[in-house]
């Protein structure tokens, strides 16, 4: 079993690009890795990644028009963000290992001043940022009318490129 769950049974045909159709020895351990499944030399190895990239830019373009080239890679290490300024400490999990691009997340904290996040995937940093304003919605008509702590609306989002974005940060109202 790999690392896509399917053990080489399921696979009925391989394609190889690339310097690897020129190794006997590749081409022999590929053969056996894969239960003996049909090994194809069809494609151009220098042409080929430059048709993929072309493919993967269009599909991710609004100028284009394209038959839809679905390229599903996983995420990885699980995204998590940490808020820092809460009356409790906040830690969720954003989005699970393995889970695939394009997917966005809803979420709310309660908060009564100013914040900082940070969101990791696995150990590494890769987006850290601040929510202020929060004392002027205290201070505001709307908060002295409703009374209540403003719960602040988050979206998360790991788009199809691999960026994730935390987005439409917004006071709400129980």
């Amino acid at each position: 079993m790999y690392d896509t769950g399917y053990s080489p049974y399921y696979i009925h045909s391989f394609e190889i690009i690339g310097g690897a159709v020129r190794v006997p020895a590749v081409k022999t351990a590929i053969s056996e890795a894969i239960g003996g499944a049909t090994l194809g030399q069809h494609i151009n190895g220098d042409e080929s990644m430059s048709f993929g990239a072309s493919y993967i830019a269009a599909n991710l373009s609004a100028s284009f028009r394209v038959r839809e080239v679905n390229l599903h890679q996983p995420i990885g290490p699980e995204v998590t963000i940490d808020i820092f300024g809460l009356e409790e400490p906040y830690s969720k999990t954003l989005f699970e290992e393995d889970s695939q691009h394009g997917i966005t997340k809803k979420f709310g904290v309660n908060a009564t001043d100013d914040f900082s996040f940070t969101v990791k995937q696995g150990e590494k940093t890769v987006l850290e940022g601040e929510v202020k304003g929060i004392k002027e919605i205290i201070e505001s008509e709307e908060y002295l009318t409703n009374g209540t702590t403003p719960l602040i609306g988050m979206k998360a989002s790991f788009s199809r490129t691999g960026i994730i974005e935390i987005k439409d940060v917004r006071a709400m109202w129980k």
